[in-house]
């Protein structure tokens, strides 16, 4: 049986790496506002991914880019999952898929 977990943004980070059950699939990202055991501020970026509990953890890196900023050239491998709105701000994530792509065939393939 699947689950939505919620992880954290490390923003303004650019890059990072969160990582997630494999086969794990982000559905969205937005700003949450109020106390929470994952954050020390108020407002955050949060994404909420579908997951197998039970799956191998693995790594999933992902690229956070505010408009008109450079993305890096990797752009021609990763999927843009959503964009926020934070004040003055818009913020753009993208997740770089084919990083760990092998892993995750292997993992789905082993069941």
């Amino acid at each position: 049986m699947k689950e939505v977990w919620k992880y954290p943004v490390p923003f303004p980070k650019t890059e990072f790496t969160v990582y997630m059950p494999a086969g794990a699939e982000v559905l969205t990202m937005k700003v949450q506002s109020g106390p929470d055991d994952l954050f020390d501020s108020a407002d955050r970026l949060v994404m909420w991914t579908l997951v197998d509990p039970k799956a191998v953890p693995i790594g999933y890196d992902f690229v956070l880019v505010g408009t008109g900023n450079p993305i890096p050239d990797e752009i021609d491998w990763t999927q843009h999952i959503d964009s926020v709105i934070t004040g003055d701000f818009v913020w753009h994530l993208f997740e770089k898929r084919a990083t760990y792509e092998f892993e995750r065939r292997e993992t789905n393939e082993l069941g």
